[in-house]
């Protein structure tokens, strides 16, 4: 609930996207349906090994058994709407990101969102009786 609220506040102080840091977002991630882009990040299972090892304490059998736990790269990669391949270079992993940014901030779907959101809070405020509780929160 806290994240859904935190998302609301950036959208009402103009951010035009946020980005969500969701492991197992297909596997049991109620924010899903939420989401208007999904980007996933691919690296073959050897690097991803080889980078949680590094990262982390974990036994290779802990690593594998997390890995197991979520849904195969390929399918998230099928799935998504924006695929990222984390194999080669750190400057070409860069030119991805910045290219998928400038296509976030290009969208104007935010905008739909905005109007959606605000004309149901408006309309159920009004229902309610609560126009002034909600400038209140705004300000």
């Amino acid at each position: 609930m806290e994240m859904i609220r935190r998302i609301i506040r950036l959208a009402l102080h103009g951010h035009s996207f946020v980005i969500l840091d969701v492991p197992l977002l297909y596997e049991k991630s109620p924010l899903l349906p939420f989401c208007h882009k999904v980007v996933v990040v691919t690296c073959s299972r050897a690097k991803q090994i080889e980078r949680l090892k590094r990262r982390t304490r974990w036994s290779e059998e802990e690593i594998l058994s997390r890995i197991a736990a979520q849904l195969p790269v390929e399918e998230k990669a099928k799935r998504a709407d924006i695929v990222i391949d984390n194999n080669g270079t750190i400057d070409n992993t860069e030119r991805q990101i910045n290219k998928v940014y400038r296509s976030l901030q290009a969208s104007r779907f935010h905008w739909i969102v905005r109007l959606v959101f605000l004309t149901g809070v408006l309309f159920l405020l009004l229902l309610f009786g609560g126009l002034v509780a909600f400038f209140r929160w705004i300000l």
